[in-house]
């Protein structure tokens, strides 16, 4: 008790007050939840080195894949891991799996099993890589 009024349970920043602690521990969980989506969020990053023979390995496959028109690729940081995005260029299908799990498994053996980041140029985030990169695959 301080002069006269009760503040077991209170906590005070700024204007702020807080009277409940279970409250004060679910924001504090929250925060650690957003500071752990923000390390696991993808960061892209334009490639210094171009992973030439991952480009070559990735465009005989495309070869035989009709759906796939053009192929782009920039670096991915999720964490501390770095990896590939790649932008594919390609028909709409009903299951993207079929093209994307062979595209992927051709990564992971270049990335020392980190898997890389794959959308279409239809997806939102395509745009930005778009706009900086040349296809590395074209039809």
């Amino acid at each position: 008790m301080v002069n006269g009024r009760h503040f077991e349970n209170t906590l005070a920043v700024g204007d702020l007050k807080v009277t409940d602690l279970d409250n004060i521990a679910h924001g504090l969980a929250h925060i650690n939840d957003t500071e752990k989506q923000q390390q696991n969020r993808a960061q892209l990053f334009d490639l210094k080195d171009k992973p030439i023979d991952l480009m070559k390995e990735l465009s005989a496959h495309f070869e035989e894949v009709p759906e796939v028109h053009a192929a782009y690729m920039t670096g991915m940081r999720v964490g501390n891991k770095e990896s590939v995005m790649l932008v594919l260029d390609c028909d709409q299908v009903e299951d993207t799996k079929s093209i994307f799990q062979p595209a992927a498994q051709i990564v992971t053996r270049h990335t020392n099993g980190t898997p890389p980041g794959i959308i279409t140029t239809q997806h939102d985030m395509s745009k930005s890589i778009l706009e900086r990169t040349k296809p590395f695959y074209q039809e």
